[in-house]
């Protein structure tokens, strides 16, 4: 993946509010990218949390957190460093 399209798609998802507890906007948003991709990708929950599974029977496993605090202000890129704050 080039460096300006990781940015890009960072910056997207830094733009998405997701505090605990409501990460559904961001997992939907992150399920429709993964499906673009040709990922076979679902949601599950429970009510309280959201899990995005993606190719349940891959080898590999990630395990990540969609939940963010609060920003004081838009997201920017600074050389190549993308800052969130």
């Amino acid at each position: 993946m080039k460096t300006e399209r990781a940015k890009e798609i960072l910056l997207n998802l830094l733009k998405i509010p997701s505090p605990s507890g409501s990460e559904d906007r961001i997992a939907l948003h992150i399920m429709e990218f993964l499906h673009k991709l040709d990922y076979d990708v679902h949601i599950e929950s429970d009510g309280e949390i959201i899990d995005l599974v993606v190719n349940p029977d891959a080898e590999l496993f990630y395990e990540v957190h969609m939940d963010t605090i609060p920003m004081r202000a838009e997201p920017f890129v600074r050389g190549n460093i993308v800052y969130g704050t």
